[in-house]
């Protein structure tokens, strides 16, 4: 299948499932990749899967309908099945990751073990939405976003999509970033890891 099929059939799913989700009064938003591509000036370019975070509360709900939708539970994930999941729909991989409500901070589940990563509330604010081919998708915030590719591993595109997002953030947007992510034992700070990165978090 070409690139251009597979970002086709990953827009359908995006806005299929936000669709059915918003009706059944299930929170989700769209993060990773094309939450990124949507909010910045980074080319749209191919993604390896699409990401959605849940309320932990809508979770199994959610699962459920991507059942109903035929789905199928990828079991080889490693990751914490009460917290991520991985499913394949039809050529499209599908991830989710559990999202938990505070009174004023969120938590969401970040690879590789489904440690919380912690955020403020507004990030996932009902009113960031997206326009994806006409269709308005709840996405997760760029603050989010950031505190995420923060925690991952240091790659080419990580740090790409990290510069695009610090462009549209405020230095303390990007201090309290730094800061959340530094709460993660996994985040990017460590000896063998991308000097460009490693020096980053020590900014």
């Amino acid at each position: 299948m070409c690139d251009r099929e597979v970002r086709q059939n990953q827009i359908k799913v995006i806005c299929n499932l936000s669709k059915v989700a918003a009706e059944r009064g299930i929170d989700v938003w769209l993060t990773g990749g094309w939450a990124i591509e949507l909010q910045t000036d980074v080319s749209p370019r191919g993604h390896h899967d699409v990401d959605f975070a849940v309320r932990q509360e809508h979770l199994e709900r959610f699962h459920s309908l991507l059942e109903e939708c035929g789905s199928i539970e990828d079991d080889s994930n490693d990751c914490n099945r009460d917290r991520r999941r991985r499913y394949m729909h039809g050529s499209v991989t599908v991830e989710t990751a559990a999202v938990r409500f505070d009174s004023d901070r969120i938590y969401m589940s970040v690879p590789p073990n489904g440690s919380w990563l912690p955020c403020p509330v507004a990030e996932l604010g009902a009113e960031n939405c997206c326009n994806l081919t006409g269709a308005s998708i709840r996405c997760a915030g760029k603050g989010l976003l950031l505190r995420s590719k923060y925690s991952g591993p240091p790659d080419g595109k990580g740090a790409k999509d990290i510069a695009s997002l610090e462009q549209r953030l405020t230095p303390a947007e990007i201090g309290s970033a730094k800061d959340d992510a530094r709460t993660l034992g996994h985040c990017p700070i460590g000896p063998t890891v991308n000097p460009c990165l490693r020096a980053l978090f020590h900014s």
